[in-house]
């Protein structure tokens, strides 16, 4: 889990907690959009593919590698 401060475009502060679970997953797991109003749906990256992927806001690969280190 981490936290970040920024200011927002209107100048005002910002508050964001990040948490990432990391855990096994079945072979057979097939993931889904549980909220499809929030999520284009789900795809699977490797970090290196995540650092190059210009879809990927830039927490997203610092995520990654954090989750890879434990």
């Amino acid at each position: 889990m981490t936290g970040t401060a920024c200011l927002t475009a209107a100048g005002r502060p910002a508050f964001v907690v990040d948490v990432v679970f990391r855990g096994p997953v079945p072979p057979d797991a097939r993931p889904f959009a549980a909220s499809p109003q929030e999520v284009a749906g789900p795809v699977r990256l490797t970090v290196a593919e995540a650092e190059t992927d210009p879809r990927c806001p830039p927490w997203v690969p610092d995520s990654l590698r954090r989750a890879a280190s434990i």
